[in-house]
């Protein structure tokens, strides 16, 4: 699915959240997931974090304790930019300037489930990761700890490896740590 598809399923989604049935009930509900924290803090507590994710964690203390999911950034051994970070609530994106490109991790704990049960806007079945390449990048996304991450890549040259196959991509998953985030 290209970029663009993906925001019209977004828009289209997002519209039905609002749709209500004739008996003026919503058609739609926004749901927050079940967060497996034991796994998220057994997880964390065996990353090795170097100086540089220990500064940033330090820095970001109070919006990383504002986020109620697990906050996942990329090993510095794959990624050594430095991350930069935004959240709201049960949503966050970290940034990292990469040479000729640009990451973003996003996760959030929210989804959405129609009145007869059907899922939408969860990424994937755990433990499954779904890639996506569109005109300047590619995505992959897949759910952990119960909630829902996105690695977005966007090159400056639409035919840079890094963007056309899933090997970054995976590389950077694998390599995730978990540097906060709330129950």
């Amino acid at each position: 699915m290209s970029k663009y598809q993906t925001v019209l399923v977004t828009i289209i989604l997002a519209a039905g959240a609002f749709a209500e049935s004739a008996d003026g009930q919503s058609v739609v509900q926004e749901r927050v997931s079940r967060i497996n924290w034991e796994s998220a803090l057994s997880d964390g507590r065996q990353a090795r974090l170097t100086p540089t994710l220990t500064t940033f964690r330090d820095r970001n203390e109070g919006e990383l304790s504002s986020i109620r999911m697990p906050v996942l950034v990329a090993s510095p051994s794959v990624v050594e930019a430095v991350p930069r970070l935004g959240g709201q609530g049960n949503s966050y994106a970290v940034v990292y300037t990469l040479p000729s490109a640009k990451l973003s991790i996003l996760g959030t704990s929210v989804y959405l489930q129609r009145s007869d049960g059907q899922l939408f806007a969860q990424a994937s079945t755990p433990g499954t990761r779904q890639f996506d390449s569109s005109e300047d990048g590619s995505d992959l996304s897949f759910t952990k700890y119960g909630a829902s991450y996105v690695l977005r890549l966007s090159c400056a040259n639409p035919s840079d490896e890094r963007c056309t196959s899933e090997r970054f991509l995976n590389s950077i998953a694998n390599s995730l740590i978990v540097i906060g985030g709330r129950q």
